[in-house]
């Protein structure tokens, strides 16, 4: 009976590709789905959208065959950072990676912001308080736990501090951070807002956003926030390409969680003269169908 669907997934397949003639087909995960249906693997274009070691890890050994066998029959690659192309490179063998990045819509995000005085007011926090925010959903790579160390040594520096947790949760890690922070004596000093559509425009109201992850391919959040502004202090395990401002820090997980309070505290930069509109989506939409063009032939 599995046989038998999967026969008629590729058989639908196969009769979508032949009405609708496209040019090039770009997968963003699961490529084994693909395996013998009627396209040139030199037409197809994928993208790693998580660490690549993490992503290899994470998806099925299935997958990563077929995307071997595709890669050696001329399938491309487009690849978020050059960290991303060499770990393309290491286990594929190919030289068909292009770097592009994900996109945003940056004007959009400038003028959406918040106003600071009325959003925190609904969240019952002074507009005189420091507030530190974090947007992910509770998954282990996120490094909550980090997150509330690293804010409870902000907040034994500062009195006047709030932690604000965007994002829903997974595997019931959110019950786990909530104790933690609890242990700690910091309950009526975090909110928890969930999923949120206008988790971006909540950002405008940080003081400061931080993002201690394990792992990081290409956090848009952080594009977000530099966009409006906002300081960051991120791990290395962000892509140093994403880093656009002077006020956007870079730290070792290993650093402790006194030097992550005194960098969000403190007025530190770093010398940086990025563009932050290199990933805006009207000039990585140009990039792309530029890439198009060029492997459709």
């Amino acid at each position: 009976k599995i046989k038998i669907r999967f026969i008629n997934y590729k058989r639908r397949l196969n009769r979508i590709i032949a009405e609708e003639k496209p040019d090039i087909i770009h997968v963003h995960s699961l490529i084994y789905r693909l395996d013998g249906v009627n396209f040139p693997a030199n037409k197809i274009v994928y993208t790693f959208h998580a660490d690549v070691e993490r992503a290899l890890r994470i998806y099925s050994k299935r997958n990563f065959n077929v995307l071997k066998k595709m890669s050696s029959h001329g399938l491309s690659f487009f690849a978020l950072t050059e960290k991303a192309k060499d770990d393309i490179k290491k286990h594929f063998n190919t030289d068909r990676i292009f770097i592009t990045p994900n996109s945003v819509d940056i004007d959009s995000i400038k003028s959406n912001a918040f106003c600071r005085e009325k959003f925190l007011s609904k969240l019952n926090i002074p507009d005189s308080a420091f507030v530190v925010g974090h947007i992910g959903r509770f998954h282990k790579v996120k490094n909550h736990e980090r997150i509330i160390d690293i804010f409870n040594a902000v907040h034994k520096k500062r009195r006047d501090s709030f932690l604000v947790l965007i994002g829903g949760d997974e595997d019931g890690r959110m019950s786990v951070i909530r104790e933690r922070i609890d242990n700690c004596g910091l309950g009526d000093y975090v909110r928890f807002l969930g999923v949120r559509d206008d988790a971006t425009a909540i950002i405008s109201c940080l003081d400061v956003f931080i993002l201690p992850s394990f792992s990081e391919s290409f956090p848009l959040v952080t594009i977000e926030a530099q966009a409006l502004g906002i300081k960051c202090v991120v791990s290395e395990t962000v892509p140093n390409e994403v880093i656009c401002n002077s006020n956007c820090i870079r730290l070792s997980l290993n650093e402790s969680n006194e030097s992550w309070a005194e960098s969000i505290l403190i007025d530190s930069q770093n010398v940086c003269d990025g563009d932050i509109y290199k990933f805006d989506k009207k000039n990585v939409i140009s990039q792309l169908i530029g890439l198009y063009e060029k492997i459709a032939g």
